[in-house]
């Protein structure tokens, strides 16, 4: 989803640099979309970042894409980078789920499996400075309130 986003992006001419970290099982098949770029959008690919080092790249950044699958765990998970985006202070933006919805009020949602709606929310941000501005700080201060150990722990503590 996110190699057919930025695909988009291209073609619309949008000038963009993006940084791509992993080597999973979908990085053939995005590495051949990718392949297929006009030159606008320029591409990072990282197949490993050591954890110790994650921080800093993450936060040299100034927008963490999350998930955007139609499966059923995709559907049920809030994944890490999520959480280590906004702590960051980037912009987040990932899929419309209610999971997501309820644990990352301050992220950007666009509907699963749409790689046209994420181009759309990665344009906006990229094209109005201030809208930008707005998505980081909303996410720093979901962060700052989500994140911290006692908000973390609250719901375990009230069941026990």
């Amino acid at each position: 989803m996110i190699a057919k986003a930025l695909r988009l992006l291209d073609s619309r001419g949008v000038q963009l640099h993006v940084t791509l970290i992993g080597d999973g099982r979908d990085a053939a098949e995005c590495q051949s979309v990718l392949g297929e770029l006009h030159g606008n959008v320029e591409i990072d690919w990282r197949p490993w970042v050591d954890a110790s080092l994650l921080p800093e790249v993450v936060a040299a950044h100034s927008v963490c894409l999350g998930i955007f699958g139609t499966s059923p765990k995709a559907q049920r998970v809030v994944p890490n980078k999520a959480y280590q985006g906004m702590a960051a202070r980037c912009a987040l933006i990932t899929s419309d789920t209610p999971v997501q919805r309820a644990t990352l009020p301050g992220a950007i949602f666009v509907s699963p499996g749409d790689p046209a709606a994420l181009a759309d929310a990665i344009e906006e941000l990229f094209t109005d400075s201030n809208r930008l501005a707005d998505a980081q700080e909303a996410s720093a201060q979901c962060a700052d309130r989500t994140f911290r150990p006692y908000s973390v722990v609250k719901n375990l503590e009230r069941i026990l």
